[in-house]
Protein backbone atom coordinates (compact mmCIF):
# COMPACT_ATOMS: atom_id res chain seq x y z
CA UNK A 1 0.00 0.00 0.00
CA UNK A 2 2.65 2.78 1.18
CA UNK A 3 5.12 1.61 -1.79
CA UNK A 4 1.75 1.69 -4.09
CA UNK A 5 1.33 5.77 -3.12
CA UNK A 6 5.17 6.27 -2.89
CA UNK A 7 4.85 4.85 -6.58
CA UNK A 8 2.36 7.04 -7.75
CA UNK A 9 4.26 9.99 -5.99
CA UNK A 10 7.67 9.48 -7.73
CA UNK A 11 5.80 9.09 -11.27
CA UNK A 12 4.18 12.68 -10.59
CA UNK A 13 7.19 14.22 -9.56
CA UNK A 14 8.87 12.75 -12.21
CA UNK A 15 6.10 13.91 -14.77
CA UNK A 16 5.82 17.48 -13.38
CA UNK A 17 10.04 17.72 -13.75
CA UNK A 18 9.67 16.89 -17.37
CA UNK A 19 6.82 19.03 -17.77
CA UNK A 20 8.58 22.12 -16.06
CA UNK A 21 11.79 20.94 -17.91
CA UNK A 22 10.25 21.08 -21.52
CA UNK A 23 8.63 24.70 -20.28
CA UNK A 24 11.90 25.88 -19.46
CA UNK A 25 13.55 24.88 -22.39
CA UNK A 26 10.73 26.33 -24.82
CA UNK A 27 11.14 29.95 -23.16
CA UNK A 28 14.79 29.63 -23.97
CA UNK A 29 13.92 29.08 -27.45
CA UNK A 30 11.43 31.78 -27.84
CA UNK A 31 14.33 34.21 -26.09
CA UNK A 32 16.49 33.39 -28.84
CA UNK A 33 14.20 33.63 -31.58
CA UNK A 34 13.46 36.60 -30.19
CA UNK A 35 16.56 37.90 -30.25
CA UNK A 36 16.71 36.42 -33.96
CA UNK A 37 14.01 38.68 -35.05
CA UNK A 38 15.24 42.38 -35.92
CA UNK A 39 12.81 45.01 -34.36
Amino acid sequence: MIQNFLAKLHETDFRTSIERLLLTAQSEKQKCSDKDVPQ
